[in-house]
C-alpha cells in the first residue's frame, strides 16, 4: 500500500512512535531507521496563494546504520503503515527531519 502525502497526519505516527521503519536511499541499498519524535507544529498564517496544512507536524528519524545521506525524498516502508515517500533533511548526526507544513 502506498500512501499520498496530502493524506498523512500526526495521528498516524503518533502510534509509531519508537518504531522500525526501513529507508530505501536507492534501489539497492536501505536502512533501519527509528521514529524518534513526533512533534505538533504551530498551524502557519493563512496565504490564499498556497495550500496550507491544518495539522503540521514534524517527525524525526534515528538512522541506526553509520551511513549518512544527502537531504532529499526517499522512499519509507513501514509493516503497517505501507509505504511512503518524504524529503529528509540531516538535523544532528544520524538524525533526520521531515517536515510536513
Amino acid at each position: 500500500m502506498s500512501r499520498k502525502l496530502d493524506s498523512l497526519s500526526i495521528a498516524i505516527f503518533e502510534p509509531l512512535l519508537d518504531s522500525d521503519f526501513v529507508l530505501h536511499l536507492d534501489s539497492e541499498h536501505t536502512v533501519n531507521a527509528k521514529l524518534i519524535e513526533v512533534t505538533p507544529l504551530p498551524p502557519a498564517t493563512t496565504r490564499e496563494d498556497l495550500p496550507i496544512r491544518k495539522d503540521p507536524f514534524s517527525l524525526v528519524f534515528k538512522v541506526v546504520a553509520d551511513v549518512e545521506f544527502d537531504q532529499g525524498t526517499y522512499r519509507l516502508e513501514h509493516e503497517s503503515n505501507g509505504i511512503m515517500e518524504m524529503f529528509f533533511v540531516p538535523i544532528g548526526f544520524g538524525e533526520y527531519e521531515s517536515i510536513f507544513n
